[in-house]
């Protein structure tokens, strides 16, 4: 599966929620996800950096290939008024580091795979 890269405006696209129970092709585009992010060393991937606009994220900050965290429609329910900057690398964004003003935590409400 292509990653989609910097600057293409499909990236910039608002996405589709999805619509539950999960189809075989939303359970399918979820595996190829997780095997897109593994063979890239990445430890996140949205389904909009793959050229598909729905709601779904894949992620393993472990890096142990063995415990992927599916998220189904995201939605931020509370976060913290301080922010920090540090920095971050995108598979979308190869080989540019950004440092990101983000909010120091996030409550977020969402459906596991």
């Amino acid at each position: 599966m292509n990653i989609l890269k910097h600057p293409d405006i499909f990236l910039r696209l608002k996405s589709d929620e999805i619509k539950l129970p999960l189809t075989p092709e939303d359970k399918g585009l979820i595996n190829i996800m997780k095997k897109t992010m593994y063979e890239n060393n990445g430890i996140g991937l949205a389904a909009i950096q793959v050229g598909y606009q729905k709601r779904i994220c894949v992620m393993d900050t472990t890096r142990s290939q063995s415990n992927p965290i599916v998220i189904i429609n995201p939605q931020v329910v509370d976060s913290s008024e301080d922010h920090s900057e540090f920095t971050e690398n995108c598979l979308s964004a190869p080989g540019i580091n950004g440092y990101p003003r983000r909010n120091k935590w996030i409550k977020i409400k969402y459906t596991c795979e």
